[in-house]
């Protein structure tokens, strides 16, 4: 026979090793670890309920207006165009309860308003809530 025949000899292509000693890559670790090789996106979730979606609305733009009266620490005693806050909720006690209660108010009072114009609670999640005078109220609760 003669060396490097294609007949007797069939090409084989030989590699280095990567590591100290070859790998099983289809071999369990012994330590449990799960090596992550690409992460894939969850699928995008189905719309949320459109009552839910109108309670964050609400609740966020009571948030926006109770943060005026409430600093969170020393670094937060100014609002957004720099002027000093007037604090009037001392905790965060105190602010998640105003939040709580003025959120309830106002989710039941322009539900109420929204429901009795159009007919049912459809399209609420839509809902502009500014229009509601929500800022208004807590200025005037806190002056």
């Amino acid at each position: 026979q003669v060396l490097g025949d294609s007949i007797s000899d069939p090409a084989v292509k030989k590699e280095k090793l990567s590591g100290p000693q070859a790998q099983d890559l289809l071999e369990r670790r012994s330590s449990g670890e799960v090596v992550v090789e690409f992460a894939v996106k969850a699928p995008p979730q189905a719309q949320q309920n459109p009552m839910f979606i109108f309670k964050l609305k609400v609740t966020d733009r009571v948030k926006k207006y109770l943060l005026n009266y409430y600093a969170k620490d020393t670094s937060d005693m100014k609002d957004k165009h720099g002027n000093l806050k007037v604090i009037k909720i001392k905790s965060q006690k105190e602010f998640e309860s105003y939040c709580k209660t003025f959120s309830k108010k106002f989710q039941a009072g322009i539900y109420e308003a929204y429901t009795s114009i159009n007919g049912s609670d459809e399209g609420i999640e839509n809902v502009d809530v500014n229009q509601y005078g929500i800022d208004h109220d807590i200025e005037k609760f806190f002056s």
